[in-house]
């Protein structure tokens, strides 16, 4: 469904980064998944151009992360990657966007990054593993008596793997990682 003029101006907003101006047309009723003519949401737009903290605000009050009834299929995640901005990308996929969901031309958001010379955003979602799928590793299987990963290391081991520069070479601060995330059941690396 198009938008009326109320519908275009949060579009507007969006894309300008007026999260003020956002919050007063959700107030007055306006949808947060509202599309423009070619069936794009404020989140998209606001994915587009890069504007983290506002697709933050849109994510936090419904938008849908996974939208992709764009003309072109679309979402939010494929736009993010188009333009290149991989902290648009992390933000997105923390909020559940299916990095394997692919437009009208069967195309994921890694390959639309990837066409287009964006190879941080192609890391950061080729690298992305959610917190679920490794909740599955503390659980004991089969004949065994733990886990493959202690609980408490969970969120630490998920941003190792997320990292998109995770080579032992730049990790020579020997245990800098280890030593300034501070959890009791880890134990301290000192060089």
């Amino acid at each position: 469904m198009a938008a009326d003029n109320h519908e275009k101006t949060i579009i507007d907003y969006a894309t300008e980064n007026l999260i003020d101006e956002v919050e007063k047309c959700l107030k007055n009723d306006v949808p947060v998944d509202v599309r423009d003519s070619h069936g794009m949401t404020p989140l998209q737009h606001a994915a587009f151009k890069g504007h983290v903290e506002m697709c933050k605000y849109l994510l936090k009050h419904g938008a849908n992360v996974n939208d992709h009834e764009h003309d072109q299929g679309y979402t939010a995640l494929m736009f993010a990657a188009l333009s290149g901005n991989s902290q648009v990308v992390q933000v997105l996929l923390e909020a559940g966007a299916k990095p394997h969901q692919t437009n009208r031309i069967n195309r994921t958001a890694a390959q639309l990054a990837a066409f287009t010379g964006q190879r941080q955003c192609v890391d950061t979602i080729n690298n992305y593993v959610t917190l679920d799928d490794l909740k599955y590793y503390t659980i004991p299987h089969g004949q065994e008596k733990d886990g493959k990963l202690v609980k408490s290391c969970v969120r630490y081991f998920q941003s190792l793997l997320i990292s998109t520069n995770f080579n032992p070479v730049h990790r020579l601060g020997r245990g800098e990682i280890l030593n300034n995330y501070n959890d009791p059941e880890i134990p301290s690396y000192s060089a």
